[in-house]
Parts: C-alpha cells; sequence; structure tokens
C-alpha cells in the first residue's frame, strides 16, 4: 500500500516538469478517473460482496446479483469515461475507457483478497498498476521517450494490463469461486447504500479536478494537482489508515471522551504533517518549478483546510461504522446530496466565479457532511447509554 502511494506521488512529482502544463493537466485528470475506478469501477457493489460473500468448504460464495450488477458498473463507468475523455483535445476516450476497465478488475480482486484474507494480493490487486506505471515511466525516461499525453495513455494501459492479467489468472488457478443465491433484495438494499454512500465521497474528493479543467482550463488543473499533491495527498493516506486502524478498535469498545481524545490527536498529527507540506511546497517551488504553476496564497490555504478535512473524517467514518445505526448511513448520505445541490446551485450562480470559490464550496461540502457524521455518532452513543 506505501509502496503504490509512494510510485504515484513520485510520478506525479517527476511529469510535473517533464509534460507540458496542458499535457500534465490531461494527465491529473486521468489519474483521477483511475483513482476513482480503484475505489468506485464496480459501482460500490464489491463493498458489499466483502461484506456478504461467505467462504464454505473453501469455496468462496458470492451472491450473483452482486457480481453481475459489479460487471454492468463497470461497463457503465468505462462508457462515462469515453465521453468525459473523448471531450478532450489531447485525450482519448477509449484509451481511459480500457484503464478504466482494467482497474476495475483489480478492484475486483481486492475485494476477493480481503474475504480470502490474501492481504498481499488483495494490496497488489488495488494498487499494483501505479507500481507498473511507475516503472514503465522510468523505463520510457532511461530510454529518452517523449513523454505526452499519448505516451502516458499507452503507459497506463500496459501498466493496468498487466495487473489485470494477474488478478484474472490468480483468480482462475488459486481462488475457488461459485455463485450461490441468497437474500437478493436485502442485499441490494445493503448495496445500494453503500453504492450511494461512495459515490458521494467521489464527488466531493475528486469532482473539483473534473470542474477546474472545465470552468478554468487544463493549466489551472495542472497547477491545483500539483499543489493537492502536496497538501492533500499525504493527508488522504493518513485518512486510509486511520480509518481502517480505529475501525476495529471502535467496535470493540467506543466512548465519546476517547473519541474526541482521538479528534485531538488527530489535530497534532495535522499541525506536525502540514510543517513538512510547507516545507516540501517551498522547495519545490523556489527550487525545481520557479513560476511554473500560478497558485495563490488564499488556494493554498483552502487546499490545506481540505487536507485537515481528511485526517478528521478518517476517524469520524470509522466512529459511524462501527457505532452507528444501519439507517444512519442514509442520513448521512441525504445530508451530502442536500448539501451538494445546494452548494453546487449556488456556485452556478454566481457570475465572477474564481478558484477560490470552487475550492471553498467543496470545503464546505466536506464539512456538512463531516458535521452531520458527528451529530449522529454522538446522538448513537447517548441512545446506547
Amino acid at each position: 500500500m506505501l509502496l503504490s502511494s509512494g510510485a504515484i506521488y513520485v510520478s506525479n512529482l517527476f511529469l510535473a516538469s517533464a509534460l507540458s502544463l496542458n499535457d500534465y493537466g490531461y494527465y491529473a485528470l486521468l489519474v483521477t478517473f483511475l483513482s476513482v475506478a480503484s475505489s468506485y469501477g464496480l459501482g460500490g457493489f464489491d463493498q458489499a460482496i466483502v461484506r456478504t460473500a461467505r467462504e464454505v468448504d473453501g469455496c468462496l460464495e458470492v451472491n450473483p446479483i452482486l457480481f453481475f450488477l459489479s460487471i454492468f458498473s463497470s461497463f457503465v463507468f468505462g462508457a462515462l469515461a469515453f465521453f468525459y475523455f473523448d471531450s478532450l483535445a489531447d485525450g482519448s476516450g477509449v484509451f481511459a475507457a480500457i484503464s478504466g476497465f482494467f482497474v476495475s478488475i483489480g478492484l475486483f480482486g481486492y475485494a476477493v483478497g480481503r474475504v480470502r484474507k490474501l492481504f498481499v494480493f488483495a494490496q497488489f490487486s488495488h494498487g499494483g498498476y501505479r507500481i507498473a506505471f511507475a516503472i514503465c515511466l522510468l523505463v520510457a525516461w532511461v530510454a529518452d521517450a517523449e513523454l505526452n499525453a499519448k505516451v502516458i495513455d499507452d503507459l497506463f494501459i500496459m501498466s493496468s494490463g498487466v495487473v489485470a492479467l494477474f488478478v484474472v489468472v490468480f483468480l482462475l488457478y488459486r481462488v475457488s469461486t461459485s455463485l450461490v443465491g441468497a437474500s437478493g433484495e436485502s442485499v441490494l438494499g445493503f448495496a445500494v447504500g453503500y453504492g450511494m454512500s461512495m459515490l458521494l465521497m467521489n464527488i466531493i474528493g475528486y469532482g473539483d479536478r473534473v470542474l477546474i479543467e472545465r470552468f478554468f482550463g487544463l493549466e489551472s488543473a495542472a497547477a491545483y494537482f500539483f499543489y493537492a499533491n502536496i497538501y492533500i495527498f499525504p493527508f488522504s493516506l493518513l485518512q486510509a489508515y486511520v480509518g481502517f486502524k480505529e475501525l476495529a478498535r471502535y467496535k470493540e469498545s467506543f466512548s465519546l471522551g476517547v473519541f474526541h481524545g482521538d479528534l485531538f490527536r488527530a489535530l497534532k498529527v495535522f499541525c506536525s504533517v502540514l510543517v513538512l507540506c510547507v516545507l516540501v511546497d517551498f522547495l519545490l517551488t523556489k527550487y525545481f518549478f520557479v513560476g511554473v504553476f500560478d497558485f495563490g496564497v488564499a488556494d493554498r490555504v483552502l487546499l490545506i483546510a481540505l487536507g485537515g478535512m481528511r485526517i478528521v473524517y478518517g476517524l469520524l467514518s470509522a466512529a459511524l461504522g462501527a457505532r452507528a445505526l444501519p439507517a444512519a448511513i442514509h442520513q448521512v448520505n441525504g445530508i451530502t446530496v442536500l448539501a451538494v445541490l445546494s452548494i453546487g446551485g449556488a456556485f452556478l450562480f454566481v457570475d465572477d466565479k474564481t478558484l477560490v470559490l470552487l475550492i471553498l464550496c467543496f470545503l464546505a461540502a466536506w464539512i456538512a457532511r463531516a458535521m452531520s457524521v458527528y451529530y449522529l455518532v454522538c446522538k448513537q452513543d447517548y441512545r446506547g447509554r
């Protein structure tokens, strides 16, 4: 997990100097799309597979409804990618759709690996394409190949395709799987709830880059992506780690006092890591990318706030998953939808649209979701008493 995250982080910084601004903006959108594919390429149904699949006599029993809905979702996801990337001047909708489909295969391997406790296989299925891409990029650099948007498309297809092929071969020869139907209606309702939650998280987590390209162009998307790597990416990693680690602990025992203490410690960690982020920003901007990206102080401050929301939400999400009633996730989703529609509608009606305003809108959406989760966690804890 650390290796795949480090590989894409180094690739992002290297390509910032190797690509033109337009090509780097395209790369930023493609990486964003593949990140969404690695979490939502199967429509969230993989999450339901993880929670409902059973291992019986060495054979993994998967609900057929979830299996076929996952396949259908991957094709829908690929079709949407085709139309979006085909609308970009330097992009290829076909290449993006193929890469996204390959990453979705890896996502299915990630789900099966977690159920079977094949954790190394699961993590490689999920993030192996990033490692393979970094290796392909290194080979291209050593070979002194010209790097542009088309080459980036080719490298992602090769890297994601190799990992997808490995996942398919491994599952066929090492994992016995059967499709067994059971309580289809209840399983489907369960899956839709998780799918909606993941869709909303991907919208508020990655939608900013797409909208920046649409309203301000590829060069602005490139600048935003570069600084998001500095101020958001590290905290996204901490969010995933904190959520994974604390979920199990909160299931065993939970109290608001302990929870508030964890939130306070998370803020201290945020401040410590922020010092390193500011230092990296200073070194890169002053010595390596002088005058390359146009990004103001206010933009940076808002990115810092978005990074802070990531690490705080990791704890909130863990507490919600461990302690809240199943209906709570629907309430959180409803509040998030209302917030996104209200904030998005207000942004569209503003005549003087700026990058600062757009980032502020996404920050407001994160705050609305976080506050709703915090309220429901506290409410459930008081009920438990």
